[in-house]
């Protein structure tokens, strides 16, 4: 579970929440707002644990790592506790511990990828100002 930070193009700055379930890999995005608060994480989580309870999945997550973030609420350890999930806290500057996660933020930033057929262009005998091999079929009329 990470907060990644974010700002719009008006110019505001949002916190979007996210988990990974590391096994499937899956990502899910739990909210975005722009003053995180301790009552709004809590009910984040509860919304989570709702929703894979829902799923019948609770009993396949057995922890859930996150940083030390000030922005995640006491109470939170209390909540998971209650449905036997653990919480494992990342060690201080340490973001291998938690590397899914922190690999999926840098692929967010780095943004889409252009698609690699698109990237080599046209056919080089294509080109404009580019002459086919003497002898072949291509050649160029001069007009």
């Amino acid at each position: 579970m990470d907060f990644i930070e974010t700002v719009t193009l008006t110019a505001q700055c949002q916190y979007i929440l996210a988990v990974i379930h590391h096994a499937s890999r899956r990502v899910r995005i739990l909210g975005t707002t722009a003053h995180p608060t301790h009552a709004w994480v809590t009910q984040v989580l509860r919304n989570l644990l709702m929703d894979l309870e829902d799923a019948g999945q609770p009993s396949t997550f057995r922890f859930l790592i996150r940083d030390r973030d000030a922005k995640y609420p006491a109470m939170m350890d209390e909540i998971l506790q209650t449905v036997c999930i653990a919480p494992v806290l990342t060690g201080v500057q340490v973001p291998r511990k938690n590397a899914v996660m922190e690999r999926w933020v840098r692929t967010l930033r780095a943004g889409p990828r252009p698609d690699p057929r698109l990237e080599r262009g046209p056919p080089a005998s294509c080109a404009v100002g580019l002459r086919a091999p003497p002898g072949s079929s291509h050649t160029r009329s001069s007009a």
